[in-house]
């Protein structure tokens, strides 16, 4: 089931890889190829020399949430915000880790997070099902037209 939400976050958050630097196209070779683990290594390599570039523990955190690896992935997270302190998209994928792990009121405080980012319409969605598993239908009824307000279609 967490294979199946990875792929979904996978999809949710599919943009184009465009390459920043000589490192960041090692990276991409190396999951064009889908070999994560060389990424990953890669990523460990240049965050281990590079330890305040921050797009390194974003890049890392979304290649772990792929592999299934969510507590290291919210370590990074951790580390992207600590260094970073607009962190929405950050924030919407430690939300993302929350609801992957069943814990649907530990993610409603990461989604309110991601509010008023580019991240705000998915965080909404997420919000409004994680109220739904709490059985809290009125809440999630809110939270899913708050989403549809940001839609503009």
């Amino acid at each position: 089931m967490i294979k199946c939400f990875s792929y979904l976050l996978l999809l949710t958050l599919s943009l184009p890889l465009f390459a920043q630097s000589k490192m960041e196209l090692k990276v991409e070779k190396h999951l064009l190829a889908q070999d994560t683990s060389k990424a990953i290594k890669q990523l460990n390599k240049y965050i281990s020399k590079h330890d305040q570039e921050v797009s390194l523990y974003l890049m890392r955190a979304k290649i772990k949430i792929e592999r299934g690896d969510l507590d290291p992935a919210m370590a990074d997270l951790n580390t992207f915000c600590s260094l970073q302190p607009n962190c929405g998209e950050a924030s919407f994928l430690k939300g993302q880790i929350r609801y992957l792990q069943g814990d649907y009121s530990g993610c409603l405080t990461h989604f309110d997070a991601a509010v008023g980012s580019k991240f705000e319409e998915q965080a909404l969605v997420y919000k409004g099902l994680a109220y739904m598993w709490l059985y809290q239908s009125t809440h999630a009824q809110q939270t899913f037209d708050k989403a549809l307000e940001k839609h503009p279609q």
